[in-house]
This record gives C-alpha cells, sequence and structure tokens, in this order.
C-alpha cells in the first residue's frame, strides 16, 4: 500500500496512528508525528510502500497488563499498544486512552 493511501485512510477516520499488518501478523506502525516529518524531508515518501517507511510494530500487552505498565510503554518514538481481547479481536490503546481511563478512575 501507498503511503499516500494511508495518510488517506488516517484522514478520513481521524486516527493518529496504524499498526500495519502483512498477513495475520504485525509487523510494524505508523503515526501521523513520524510521518509529518518524514514528508517535511521528503514530499516523495508518499508515494513510496508503506513497508518502505513505517515504524517499528506497537507492542503487545494482555489484558491484565495494569495501565501504568501500558504507560510506561506509550513513548515517543511508540505512541500506542495492541491488546487482544478473549474473543480474539485486537485493540490499539493509545495516550488518549489512557488519559481517559485515568480521569474516569475515582479517588
Amino acid at each position: 500500500m501507498p503511503v499516500s493511501d494511508a495518510l488517506s485512510t488516517m484522514n478520513k477516520f481521524g486516527i493518529s496512528q496504524i499498526p500495519v499488518k502483512e498477513g495475520n501478523t504485525f509487523v510494524g506502525s505508523l503515526n501521523d508525528s513520524f510521518l509529518f516529518s518524514k514528508l517535511i524531508e521528503d514530499s516523495s515518501i508518499k508515494n513510496k510502500t508503506v513497508k518502505d517507511v513505517m515504524q517499528a510494530p506497537f507492542p503487545f500487552v494482555t489484558d491484565q497488563t495494569l495501565m501504568e505498565d501500558i504507560s510506561k510503554l506509550i513513548t515517543k518514538e511508540n505512541n500506542a499498544v495492541l491488546m487482544t481481547d478473549l474473543a480474539g479481536t485486537t485493540h490499539i490503546i493509545t495516550k488518549h486512552d489512557l488519559i481517559q481511563g485515568i480521569s474516569q478512575m475515582s479517588n
């Protein structure tokens, strides 16, 4: 898939990061900050494939992983983590999700 298609998908759905799959395996990731900096450096990357410019894949956590441990995995270079639920569906957890979760916790 061309980077331009990934950008269109991100814009269409209002998302800032996406995991990249090859078959059933997560092989990489893209986030808007990374793509923005790469496009500023070289606008022709929009014509390259996602595989040519993608970042490392998001780490996986379990449904038992503590929010504190998840927050340690989310960094400037790694904007999300992935979690597969008991039904086998993979979910993305972002910094925004953590902020929302923390704000809903009772003191």
